[in-house]
Parts: C-alpha cells; structure tokens; sequence
C-alpha cells in the first residue's frame, strides 16, 4: 500500500511522485479493512503531516465520501480522532456529515460521543445545521437525541433559527 509508508515517513513529495505517476489510479485503493489512503490520512498524529496528506489526496481526486467495511468515512474518522484541521478540509472538499456507519452512526455523533468539542462547534454552524434539518424528518432517533443534547450542552440558541 504506497500512501501507508510515504505518510508514516511524511514523505509527501514521494507520495506526489506516485499518485503523478500512476495517474491516480491508486487514490481508493482500499487496503483489507477497506480503508482509503485519505482515512489514513485524517487520522495521522502530526497536524502538518496529516494536513498535507488530506490536502494532496483530496486535491488529486479521492472520493471524500467513500465508506470502508463498516461504513465509516474519512470525516467520521476525523472527527472521533478530534482533528479540527481535517474535519474543516473534508468539509471544503463536500464531506457528507450525515453518512452513518454500519451501527448508524454519523460523523457529529462521533465527534459528540468523543467529547471533541471544538469539532462539534465547527460542525453546528448554520451551514452544517441547515444540513441537519433538511435530514430532521429522515434522522433515527439517536441523532435527533444527539442533535438536541449537542445544542443544550453548547447553548445554540435554536436549531429553527438556522
């Protein structure tokens, strides 16, 4: 798997190199898990290294929304790991935040159940909420209850008001 090695080194130019090469062909390669090279890389320990990786990924095409063996994607991810720098470039590039896993969990619930705060405010702006209320009607229990508890717990005035 090229990206693993490159990303653990914080090779990026090695990484370029390939992804160049290959014409992107390698970009979802799923590795047995079914985990991307972009899930890889929003879940990295060094802020810079992880930035770049997603960056180089989701500037050379890799689908943002793609879901491994068990449903996760790169946001859900992410956000259980609490990296605000990737959560905010995942949503740049169109990131689902209401794609739900195998157990039906999204990537705000994870953020939520991690306790990530600063997560959790970047993801309950008006342009996130108004993604929430157009799915209210279609949302499981558990994310109405989620949703709610998030905005008692962080005082947003009204979810109406979006």
């Amino acid at each position: 798997f090229f990206s693993l090695n490159a990303m653990h080194g914080g090779k990026v130019h090695l990484a370029r190199f390939i992804l160049d090469a290959l014409d992107g062909r390698i970009i979802n390669s799923k590795t047995e898990n079914g985990r991307t090279p972009l899930m890889y890389a929003v879940c990295l320990q060094d802020p810079g290294t992880r930035s770049k990786f997603t960056r180089l990924l989701l500037e050379k095409g890799a689908d943002v929304n793609c879901q491994d063996e068990d449903g996760r994607t790169a946001l859900s991810h992410a956000c259980e790991m609490g990296h605000l720098d990737v959560v905010k470039l995942l949503v740049q590039f169109n990131a689902d935040p209401d794609i739900s896993d195998a157990w039906g969990n999204s990537a705000l619930m994870y953020a939520a159940f991690s306790g990530h705060s600063q997560v959790l405010e970047f993801l309950n702006t008006k342009t996130m909420c108004k993604v929430f209320l157009s799915r209210w009607t279609s949302c499981s229990i558990t994310c109405q209850a989620c949703v709610l508890y998030l905005g008692k717990q962080m005082q947003i005035q009204s979810y109406t008001s979006c």
